[in-house]
């Protein structure tokens, strides 16, 4: 077996290990969250960016999950950080000890972006959609306004691909309609279910 052959062996074990793993705990990975968040170490908070990431795409209900926890607001904070950082990293042109810290911190900004636009696809409540429109809009003096296209795309990406509303069970669960009357057919705009075993 050569290199290659092996190496795409060892992801797709490590990829099917992840399509298992589900989140149990929301409140605990809140507390991570505020926890990694609070201490400001930059390799840290990437390696739980990369966690969600992948943890995000493991499944719909890990994906729900990280949407109701509240930190769609914290990932576009610390997206627009690091994406401020990056530029004044690359003003000062003259120092040669950033090459290191612009490859950090565009991998984290790429990591971040990611992350909001699937924080986005799953929804956002309208406190942080206000903030994000708020921050598409760049005053250069007091009377010239411009678009930054970087984060108008991202809120455009996520207005085109959102989710339904919908329920997310875990275990034994059940829905009781109680209006009889209202429910005689099924709704002219349909129904769906989903059952995964």
């Amino acid at each position: 077996m050569d290199k290659s052959t092996a190496e795409v062996k060892l992801l797709k074990e490590n990829s099917e290990a992840w399509a298992r793993c589900k989140i149990n705990h929301p409140a605990a990975m809140r507390v991570l969250w505020n926890f990694v968040q609070s201490d400001g170490d930059r390799q840290t908070c990437y390696a739980l960016y990369k966690i969600v990431e992948v943890l995000f795409g493991a499944c719909h209900r890990n994906a729900a999950v990280f949407s109701s926890l509240g930190i769609v607001g914290d990932v576009f904070e610390r997206f627009l950080g690091v994406r401020a950082t990056l530029k004044s990293t690359n003003d000062d042109q003259e120092e040669k000890g950033t090459e290191v810290e612009k490859k950090d911190l565009e991998k984290e900004k790429q990591v971040l972006q990611r992350l909001l636009r699937k924080l986005l696809e799953m929804g956002a409540n309208t406190t942080e959609a206000r903030r994000f429109f708020q921050a598409t809009v760049i005053r250069q003096d007091s009377s010239e306004e411009t678009l930054d296209p970087e984060i108008l795309e991202m809120l455009r990406f996520g207005m085109k691909s959102r989710w339904i509303e919908h329920f997310s069970f875990e275990g034994r669960a059940s829905i009781v309609v109680s209006d009889e009357h209202k429910w005689k057919h099924l709704p002219k705009e349909g129904l769906s279910f989903f059952v995964r075993s």
